[in-house]
């Protein structure tokens, strides 16, 4: 399965001029970051939760995440 770095990694995020494309880009430059798909994981070794703003940031993401990997192709119908 895809983890969260390498998705963010392949999406546009990162060219945002914003709070959005600044946070993406620490968190694929990030080399330590942990190669994985659970939130708790993740959420753990971001250690944001005293940043509101990146958590709604990270939340997003993730939501954005989930869809994808959770998405049906036709041949699986």
């Amino acid at each position: 399965m895809l983890d969260f770095q390498s998705w963010l990694k392949a999406q546009d995020f990162h060219t945002f001029k914003d709070d959005i494309g600044i946070y993406t880009n620490d968190l694929i430059s990030d080399e330590e970051f942990p190669l994985a798909c659970e939130k708790y994981i993740i959420y753990k070794y971001l250690s944001i939760q005293n940043n509101e703003k990146q958590l709604l940031i990270f939340e997003n993401l993730y939501d954005k995440y989930i869809h994808f990997i959770s998405r049906r192709f036709p041949d699986e119908e």
